[in-house]
């Protein structure tokens, strides 16, 4: 089935917001909102990294050597990291994409917000968790289906990215 070309005015909302003034949040509007997020997110982490890092003085872990090898510095970057990520990135979106306003801070500013797609409720927690799960599958089999997944919102009919449609989500402009 060939795609319907992408009109230039705004595209028109589901069933459920017949006969109101909900409308699809644009591409750029979710581009500043991630940008804004990487700096909430990667600010803690970066912050959380530099003083672990600091901790590991020489031979703080290693007492009849008075020195930490490179691997074992390494190695705990390395799980401080994957736990900032999994725990606190996950926590994040999960919650705040799931929550009252399915904003993050940055779809907050930006004035969008996640809802489902069928009945433009909120999402829920689970949802909110999946959506951030199946963005970084997307990014991690081999970079191209994240990047293909970050612009697919420019040609989708409801503006979804591929983790919205696995999700049933769409982003929507929030009322002022």
């Amino acid at each position: 089935m060939p795609y319907a070309p992408i009109p230039a005015k705004p595209k028109p909302a589901p069933a459920w917001a017949a006969g109101t003034p909900v409308v699809f949040a644009a591409w750029w509007q979710r581009l500043c909102a991630a940008l804004i997020d990487a700096f909430v997110t990667w600010g803690p982490t970066i912050l959380v990294l530099t003083i672990i890092d600091a901790a590991m003085v020489p031979g703080s872990l290693d007492p009849f050597a008075n020195e930490i090898d490179s691997t074992t510095r390494a190695v705990a970057m390395i799980v401080a990291f994957t736990l900032c990520y999994f725990v606190f990135f996950s926590a994040y979106f999960a919650l705040t994409n799931g929550g009252e306003s399915g904003a993050t801070l940055g779809k907050r500013l930006m004035r969008i917000r996640v809802v489902d797609q069928y009945d433009g409720n909120r999402i829920g927690p689970g949802r909110a968790f999946l959506r951030w799960v199946l963005m970084g599958v997307f990014w991690m089999a081999a970079y191209l289906p994240g990047l293909i997944n970050l612009l697919w919102p420019l040609w989708d009919p409801q503006r979804q990215a591929w983790h919205d449609k696995l999700a049933n989500s769409v982003v929507v402009t929030a009322p002022r």
